[in-house]
């Protein structure tokens, strides 16, 4: 939700009603003062300005409804239903005047009066597609057919119209992104208008679809080269896509324009110079980012990293722990991090023992503070000494979770018959190769061949496979 925080710009009742208003003309500068009166409540300080937007743009349909959707957005419905009237008694067929009549009622969780004036849009207004859009989005929940239906008129009336786009913006203004990025991912992006670009790009950074994020960034760059709104999308996208190089250039064109640099801006720039291994650099964004806002909390979890693959595991466990401390949204993957850093030290070879027994103890505060993964974490725990050679605390952690999943018998879901495959062939595998006792192992490969049949180790160890076991 913080990266939606750092991109999102406007509201969302402006963003719904904003197609309506496209067209550049003189009313705009006048409007821009009507709006933020009426954003702040001064009546008073609205009284002129509205006198002579009135008296100038009174024949003017298109500037009359602008003012309805700024009314709209203060949802004062009866204001923006009164301008609506206006731009109809310039122009009866004016169909965004109906389509904000109908935007009122739907506002207002009216869908059938709402429909309504769509359907007047539409049919008064053919070549406005903003009427099918709003029609079809109406039926989109209670009668998807109808909604085909309403898209298909729509594509016949207007062949070229980006209707997959249209589709994937009314569910990114409900906050639905993994249905609005089902519908953009299916839209030529070469044709959408900036604002489209926009909503795309920041859809696929909140559905790891970052590859298609940073394509749509890049053709808004491409519109609008000035656009630090693209940098910043094409930024975030090309470093979760692991495009460091584009991610550096994007970040560098950033911090060297005079924009209002942002807490956000620093640590993504961090980032950008981490991805490309200048980790004392972006440990310096980090700080900054730290200092412009000490709330911000990630700026700790990517100094961890940094520091860590600097080799500097003391500063890593430091910074990582801070993070873990200080930020409620911390995630599972945060405390197996920590852990990894421990691990680290242990292939190091520095206070082995101490370090392997921290790291255990990561993963069981992850567990109880996940249970849903408790059973998970003693699997972590059995591998995490497994493949460092502590085969005796292996065993033990590969018993427990033996001991919780095989009770549950049928009941065991694929992740625990999963788990329990890891078991038991790391336990016979310790016992083979390690302590030499097959006797002690076989039990354990009989278990596994029962949950897969074709286990290589399995199947050498019992002799099931001649030629295996040969070799």
């Amino acid at each position: 939700m913080k990266t939606v925080k750092y991109l999102l710009f406007g509201a969302f009742f402006f963003t719904m009603t904003g197609t309506v208003t496209a067209q550049v003309t003189d009313y705009k500068p006048l409007l821009e003062t009507i709006s933020q009166g009426i954003k702040d409540g001064n009546t008073a300080a609205l009284k002129d300005p509205l006198k002579q937007y009135n008296k100038l743009f009174k024949k003017n349909p298109e500037a009359l409804v602008a003012l309805g959707n700024a009314y709209l957005t203060a949802k004062d419905y009866i204001k923006a239903n009164e301008f609506a009237d206006k731009a109809l008694h310039v122009n009866g067929k004016y169909g965004n005047a109906y389509i904000l009549k109908g935007d009122i009622e739907a506002i207002q969780d009216n869908g059938g009066e709402a429909a309504n004036w769509y359907m007047q849009s539409m049919t008064l207004d053919p070549q406005n597609p903003q009427g099918y859009i709003r029609y079809a989005n109406v039926y989109r929940k209670v009668d998807p057919s109808e909604t085909e239906r309403t898209l298909q008129k729509l594509r016949e009336v207007l062949p070229d119209y980006p209707i997959e786009a249209e589709a994937g913006h009314s569910y990114y203004t409900m906050g639905n992104y993994t249905k609005a990025m089902e519908h953009f991912i299916k839209e030529n992006p070469e044709r959408l208008s900036e604002d489209m670009l926009v909503e795309y790009a920041i859809t696929a950074i909140n559905t790891n679809k970052y590859t298609e994020g940073l394509n749509a960034a890049e053709i808004g760059l491409r519109k609008n080269p000035e656009s630090m709104s693209f940098v910043r999308l094409a930024l975030i996208n090309a470093i979760n896509s692991n495009q460091h190089d584009k991610a550096l250039n994007f970040a560098n064109t950033l911090m060297q324009n005079p924009v209002e640099k942002t807490s956000s801006d620093y640590t993504y720039y961090g980032r950008a110079l981490s991805g490309n291994g200048n980790y004392q650099e972006a440990i310096t964004q980090y700080e900054k980012s730290l200092a412009m806002d000490a709330e911000n909390h990630m700026p700790l979890r990517y100094l961890s990293e940094a520091y860590a693959a600097m080799g500097n595991e003391d500063k890593g466990v430091e910074y990582m722990q801070q993070f873990l401390e200080k930020d409620a949204n911390a995630r599972p993957s945060d405390y197996n991090r920590l852990a990894d850093i421990y691990i680290q030290k242990v292939k190091k070879g520095v206070d082995k023992e101490v370090n392997m027994q921290k790291a255990l103890n990561v993963y069981s505060i992850m567990g109880e503070k996940y249970p849903t993964l408790g059973t998970y974490c003693i699997l972590l725990q059995g591998n995490a000494a497994f493949q460092n050679e502590f085969d005796d605390i292996a065993m033990a952690k590969y018993q427990q979770l033996i001991n919780t999943i095989e009770p549950k018998g049928s009941n065991a879901s694929d992740d625990d018959r999963s788990y329990l495959r890891q078991a038991y062939r790391n336990i016979g595998l310790i016992y083979w190769s390690s302590k030499n006792d097959l006797n002690s192992a076989k039990p354990y490969f009989e278990k596994l061949i029962q949950i897969d049949p074709n286990d290589k180790y399995a199947r050498q160890a019992l002799g099931l496979d001649e030629k295996a076991a040969t070799e």
